[in-house]
């Protein structure tokens, strides 16, 4: 087909060779079958126009092979991309081939934005479940950082560089103590708002597991501060007995309400024994009340 066609490219258009379109369909297979990913393209076209971070074909199919194909890392990927630059955490032109996808000897951005995704999912379904934390403020956790998309629903992006921005809807805890709250901007801010970015890149070039970072002397702190505010909130609440209560034993042994008395041998032969003497009471109380009849009617 290549061979019999010429197609005329613009300037600064890839080729259209065999390897552009099996890279075309690899790409749609991979990630186009997104509905996230197809926004975040799209978006990305309107935003920053023709020069925006999705502008080569061999560089979205490298996106993918980077993410193993696998659907989440794939969808996270290009979505955390496009917020980043929506954000203004970095630009276009910092996403470069090498930028995004570091050399044999050096990490790149792809590098960090996929430890990103495995400290999130960590927190949200390991460390914030630990916690003891109610099933309702976990839940909605899990719920509304699963996902780029899903935080968005509820803190709008920005335009571009930061501004812009629509009204965050953060009724969905709005019961929430303070202590769950601040475990809520910790992720937060962690994840989406580039908070700790030094520590967490550090921890990406020493080739740590991302959760790693949480023990790290800056993070570590904010974690532990966290962690000792809802232990103390817990407190408050009545959530431990004092120390001078035995918890083995409990005051009032609630099965004594619902135990029978069982009589010995003893009481049983006392019992039986009057209650002969009050059959035999009874019967002479009869004779003598049939006797005295008797008496009257002669």
């Amino acid at each position: 087909m290549f061979n019999s066609h010429k197609f005329k490219c613009v300037k600064g258009q890839e080729e259209i060779t065999a390897t552009f379109v099996e890279n075309a369909l690899y790409i749609w297979r991979s990630a186009l079958c997104f509905a996230d990913v197809q926004d975040a393209l799209i978006r990305g076209a309107e935003v920053f126009s023709h020069n925006n971070m999705f502008d080569s074909i061999s560089k979205i199919a490298r996106v993918i092979r980077r993410c193993k194909m696998l659907p989440n890392q794939v969808q996270w990927t290009f979505c955390i991309m496009l917020d980043r630059a929506l954000e203004g955490f970095t630009t276009v032109g910092e996403m470069s081939n090498q930028s995004l996808f570091g050399t044999q000897a050096t990490k790149g951005q792809i590098d960090v934005m996929l430890a990103l995704l495995e400290l999130k999912d960590k927190l949200l379904y390991d460390s914030v479940p630990s916690l003891g934390l109610n099933v309702h403020v976990v839940q909605a956790l899990q719920t509304h950082f699963s996902s780029v998309t899903a935080y968005r629903k509820k803190v709008p992006p920005a335009v571009i560089d930061g501004t812009n921005r629509g009204e965050p809807d953060f009724a969905w805890m709005a019961n929430w103590s303070l202590p769950e709250k601040k475990v809520a901007q910790f992720i937060e801010g962690i994840v989406f708002k580039d908070h700790f970015k030094r520590e967490m890149k550090q921890v990406v070039v020493n080739k740590q597991a991302p959760v790693e970072v949480l023990k790290v002397e800056a993070v570590a702190q904010v974690w532990t501060d966290i962690t000792k505010g809802i232990i103390a909130s817990k407190s408050d609440l009545g959530g431990s007995a004092p120390d001078d209560q035995d918890q083995t034993e409990p005051a009032n042994d609630p099965l004594e309400d619902h135990v029978t008395f069982i009589p010995s041998i003893a009481d049983e032969a006392v019992l039986h024994l009057v209650v002969v003497m009050v059959g035999m009471m009874l019967v002479v109380m009869v004779v003598l009340h049939m006797l005295v009849l008797i008496m009257s009617q002669s």
